[in-house]
């Protein structure tokens, strides 16, 4: 625990920044005011948590396929 006053990790800032209702801009801007010290990591956070998901739904390949099953065998052969 922390002792009272005390500022609050980086991890702490970005979890709690992470689960944010309202992630918008006016979030961004308010956490930016009370945490300049981590600036980049916020604005960072912000355009992963931004981004559009990514649904690629097409299937894999044949050729795909063999690739990852033999790149598969060999990490397995190593380990």
């Amino acid at each position: 625990m922390s002792p009272a006053g005390a500022r609050p990790s980086r991890e702490a800032v970005l979890d709690a920044f992470a689960v944010e209702s309202e992630p918008g801009r006016p979030t961004l801007q308010r956490y930016l005011l009370l945490y300049p010290e981590y600036a980049g990591e916020l604005i960072d956070l912000s355009r992963e948590l931004s981004r559009e998901a990514r649904d690629d739904a097409a299937p894999l390949s044949g050729v795909d396929q063999a690739l990852i099953d033999t790149a598969w065998s060999q990490h397995a052969a190593a380990s």
